[in-house]
């Protein structure tokens, strides 16, 4: 009964959350100016991370996992950066994320129309809604996931959630406009942190290729930033695989079963548009590079891999 209790009332709040962030959306420009604020993004930042923080708390310790890339980073990944990766602050974290939230807040409102935010939040609470009816049909199926591992499924609801309305949106008039709008909105955020790592004294005194130097930075940012935390929790033995050389390297988050964090997504071409902010950070170490989703499990293949490579 109190697990019920706790997980009904999680989802209570989350759902409250989103009706009242939608009507703050849906007043004008109102969320422009929000998201335009760094006190905003980092309120916002901390009421999203409160259920993260309460089901990793009551979630057994052996329930973690550390990936073998930083418990014996391979000779490529070296050292330095991995101490970078130990002066990296929460608020660092939420900077990166509500960034890209920001750009791609003014670049939809600009280039899709106020109306499409409002729309999207509302179908999240839908959505949320829908998923909070099958709990109740099925809460004892549900809560045998989370009394075995209570982060695991919040995030593997989580998600569920954005599945559910990524779907939403490739079914929607919005879906060419978005894919469009998202690599717009993502890439500067990406050439941004290419620039920024760029002036660390590690990169740039580095003597090491820039494919190497490239795709370090964006493990960085996977792995040790913390980004891949939530492939981690839900898949923990499936690591990913890397191989690096100075003319290409291929990041894959493989493994079997494996499937994508935002469950059930269908459109592969979404995919690669969430790509762009990586395409962004290679083009800031060398122009003559691009990265780029060559595998999708949206797309039928085996694997999401993506790649860097120069440009023909």
């Amino acid at each position: 009964m109190a697990s019920i209790i706790l997980v009904a009332g999680a989802m209570f709040l989350i759902l409250m959350f989103l009706v009242i962030l939608l009507y703050a959306l849906s007043t004008g420009y109102t969320y422009l100016r929000f998201i335009s604020s760094n006190g905003f993004i980092i309120a916002f930042a901390k009421i999203l991370r409160l259920p993260v923080r309460l089901f990793k708390r009551i979630t057994p310790p052996n329930k973690f996992r550390q990936w073998n890339i930083e418990k014996n980073p391979p000779e490529w990944l070296a050292e330095e950066v991995l101490k970078l990766k130990n002066e990296v602050t929460w608020e660092d974290r939420a900077k990166f994320w509500f960034l890209l939230l920001r750009s791609g807040t003014y670049y939809t409102t600009k280039k899709i129309g106020r109306t499409f935010i409002p729309r999207l939040i509302a179908y999240g609470a839908k959505a949320v809604l829908h998923m909070f009816k099958r709990f109740i049909k099925q809460r004892s199926l549900f809560l045998q996931t989370f009394r075995d591992n209570p982060i695991r499924a919040y995030l593997l609801w989580a998600g569920s959630l954005s599945g559910y309305v990524i779907n939403w949106i490739s079914r929607s008039k919005y879906r060419n406009q978005f894919i469009k709008v998202t690599k717009e909105a993502g890439f500067p955020i990406g050439y941004y942190y290419g620039k920024k790592f760029g002036q660390l004294k590690f990169f740039k005194e580095s003597k090491l290729d820039d494919i190497t130097k490239a795709t370090q930075m964006i493990m960085y940012i996977y792995v040790l930033y913390g980004l891949a935390g939530w492939e981690r929790v839900i898949y923990p033995f499936n690591e990913p695989e890397v191989i690096v050389n100075p003319r290409e390297s291929i990041i894959s988050f493989c493994g079997n079963p494996y499937r994508c964090p935002h469950r059930g997504m269908k459109d592969p071409k979404i995919c690669q548009a969430f790509v762009s902010w990586e395409d962004g950070l290679v083009h800031a170490v060398n122009k003559k590079l691009k990265s780029y989703v060559s595998q999708r499990l949206a797309a039928g293949d085996r694997s999401c891999d993506v790649s860097i490579e120069y440009s023909k």
